[in-house]
């Protein structure tokens, strides 16, 4: 679900990477390292390729990658042992400090998060990604739902 991954930032003029030098500064050593054109290509390879403008960059160890299918309802879990409620697949309407207007009713709350999925087009013949406007199915079979 959670990788430690590391991010390369990488700079294109000397004024990007005096840019990553303050950051670096700013944040240390343990959070950003600094790199020259060699070391960034060796992390992120086009920066060595023919007619890279690339002049150097900043590796950052502890970005996280996060798998968002796993994360979600894994995230979703721990809130409601929390006490935290959601609605899931509601349409809502407007919303209000303290009041959602939905297609269900209102539904008031001392905090509310509204989190909208995306939802795609096909790209290309044979894609199967939804088309807009189509109906998600909740993350999981619970029919739990957001307040």
């Amino acid at each position: 679900m959670v990788c430690r991954a590391g991010t390369v930032v990488v700079a294109r003029t000397a004024a990007e990477l005096g840019v990553l030098e303050e950051f670096a500064a700013e944040r240390g050593t343990e959070q950003v390292r600094l790199l020259d054109r060699a070391g960034t290509a060796r992390l992120f390879p086009p920066a060595g390729g023919p007619g890279s403008d690339i002049v150097g960059g900043a590796h950052l160890p502890l970005d996280l990658r996060v798998d968002p299918r796993a994360a979600i309802p894994a995230l979703a879990d721990r809130l409601a042992a929390r006490g935290v409620e959601f609605v899931w697949n509601t349409q809502v309407g407007a919303v209000y400090e303290g009041v959602v207007h939905a297609a269900r009713g209102d539904l008031t709350a001392t905090a509310i998060v509204h989190a909208n999925r995306p939802r795609y087009r096909p790209a290309l013949p044979g894609d199967h990604r939804r088309e807009r406007g189509a109906p998600l199915p909740a993350p999981d079979a619970g029919g739990r739902a957001a307040r």
